[in-house]
């Protein structure tokens, strides 16, 4: 439906639901920035397959869980900003693929 998308920003409009694993299915997504909302659950292993995302902010929400050892299959990534989630557990050492990052924000309240 949405398969040549590659922007998806739709921060601070205060979405309550939880990241379906269809996200997915945006394979084209350069940019994803859903911070400052009000998103819930955990993230979905399905993003490892959005491996053109260069840019995903999700600071502010309320996400559970770890990061998924599939974030380090989006080795296009140059920004990550996890912040002020609910969100515990290590690190998973598959973000050390990310060899293109430039910002890494992580902060657990």
């Amino acid at each position: 439906l949405l398969s040549n998308l590659n922007m998806l920003e739709i921060g601070s409009n205060l979405l309550h639901s939880s990241l379906p694993s269809e996200i997915g299915l945006l394979t084209d997504l350069v940019k994803l920035n859903l911070g400052g909302n009000a998103i819930t659950g955990s993230f979905p292993t399905e993003i490892g397959l959005m491996t053109m995302l260069e840019v995903f902010w999700f600071p502010n929400n309320y996400i559970s869980g770890t990061i998924p050892s599939e974030i380090g299959l989006l080795v296009a990534m140059t920004s990550l900003k996890l912040a002020n989630n609910q969100m515990s557990g290590p690190i998973p050492t598959e973000i050390s693929n990310l060899s293109n990052i430039q910002q890494l924000h992580f902060e657990w309240i």
